[in-house]
């Protein structure tokens, strides 16, 4: 099968709460995100230099950390903001945000468009920051700018899968959204 040459387009973005019950992860079913805008995220990778026998690069280690960066969403609804963030929306409909609240981690899923192939992500323990309240007079648009901490899964260590619309990842790619995939091929 062909290979994407580009990629554009972000769409199908997704969440699912993470429980830790005893050191075993489960996710919750994936919720949809309306209104996504653009994602970008940079890999926190430390290289660190080993020096032996009088070589400064006698070994190198390097740590994969996950990502960091911005998910770009035009309007974050309140059930994301109480799943996510930590908020509570009360029997009034009035949603509170406490200083006690804590974001709760999710695994956060997407997909990009391409040439060939659509391409379907899924970072597995991200930590999500809630926007800036801002907006203006007049009709400009204003986006809420999210930032990711995405890190290795507590139980895998997977920090990212990713499957394309192709044979080999047919199974993987059609239920992508209905739940989190987890490799069970590793013992």
């Amino acid at each position: 099968m062909s290979k994407n040459k580009i990629k554009f387009g972000l769409k199908n973005v997704h969440y699912a709460t993470i429980t830790n019950t005893a050191g075993v992860i489960t996710y919750g079913t994936p919720v949809k995100v309306e209104g996504a805008v653009s994602i970008s995220l940079s890999p926190e990778v430390e290289r660190t230099a080993i020096p032996a026998d009088d070589n400064k690069e006698y070994a190198v280690i390097f740590e994969d950390n996950g990502y960091s960066g911005d998910l770009e969403i035009q309007v974050i609804d309140d059930a994301f903001r109480v799943a996510v963030f930590g908020a509570t929306l009360n029997a009034d409909g009035v949603l509170i945000e406490s200083k006690d609240d804590a974001p709760n981690p999710v695994a956060l899923l997407f997909e990009f468009d391409g040439d060939v192939n659509k391409k379907r992500h899924v970072l597995y323990n991200c930590l999500i920051t809630k926007p800036s309240i801002e907006s203006e007079t007049g009709k400009a648009n204003k986006t809420d700018k999210l930032s990711i901490s995405a890190r290795p899964a507590e139980d895998t260590g997977h920090v990212k899968a990713s499957v394309l619309n192709d044979t080999a990842g047919a199974t993987a790619y059609a239920s992508w959204f209905s739940t989190v995939y987890v490799d069970d091929t590793e013992e």
